[in-house]
């Protein structure tokens, strides 16, 4: 006996065996006209196909459906270097984030933070009016004197500081290394976020933010180092 194969396979008149069955047993048990037979039997031919051709595609489709590869995610989460962990109010961000392309005075007119773009750039805001501000402002002072050509160390007076007064300011604490850039309106700060101060945030090369401290710290410690010293390595 030779077997009909698979259903994908079969010619058919293979397939319309059933219906032929069907007829047969309406002619022995049912007193119906030729031309109902026939029709009955056609109709139920046309279903069985009709059923056919559904099972035929989908094992079709399965069957040409390209392997899927998994993907990976958009945008990974940052590692934060070991370092980070002995910062307390240090916080890593899980993506970097664009920063506003919004100016600053500085002396010479105006800047922006894509200035430092290819660097790493440890950002700080600040006021004269602040004195957690005047306590850490000398670490970053000395950040700003031992910076390796990939750090930058900027400044930036906002919230009603005007230029004189973070001039002024920088003269009484004896900050030689700091920029004096100005953000007096408060603009630039607003749209990073920055309510409270001292913020310092940290760009990565392509000028996003991938860090942030609120409030006041060591910035010369060996800690902060490490942690600049990794972010630069990478």
């Amino acid at each position: 006996m030779i077997a009909s194969g698979p259903s994908a396979n079969r010619p058919p008149h293979i397939a319309l065996e059933p219906v032929f069955v069907i007829s047969r047993t309406f002619r022995r048990r049912l007193p119906m006209s030729r031309s109902a037979l026939l029709y009955t039997a056609l109709g139920a031919g046309a279903i069985l196909l009709a059923g056919l051709a559904v099972m035929n595609g989908r094992q079709d489709a399965s069957q040409d459906a390209p392997a899927t590869e998994p993907t990976a995610s958009a945008s990974a989460p940052l590692a934060a270097p070991p370092a980070a962990a002995e910062l307390r109010n240090l916080a890593f961000h899980s993506a970097p984030k664009p920063v506003p392309a919004i100016a600053y005075a500085t002396p010479e007119g105006e800047g922006q933070l894509s200035d430092f773009n290819g660097k790493i750039a440890v950002v700080n805001f600040w006021a004269t009016w602040c004195p957690p501000c005047r306590k850490e402002m000398p670490s970053l002072d000395a950040l700003a004197a031992g910076a390796q050509e990939d750090l930058a160390v900027v400044t930036i007076a906002t919230s009603r500081t005007n230029a004189a007064q973070a001039a002024a300011f920088f003269d009484d604490i004896g900050a030689t290394h700091l920029p004096r850039y100005t953000d007096t309106n408060g603009e630039l700060a607003r749209a990073m976020g920055v309510m409270g101060l001292p913020v310092t945030v940290i760009l990565n090369r392509d000028g996003n933010e991938i860090a942030r401290l609120s409030g006041e710290a060591d910035w010369n410690s060996d800690t902060v180092k490490a942690v600049l010293a990794e972010l630069i390595a990478q």
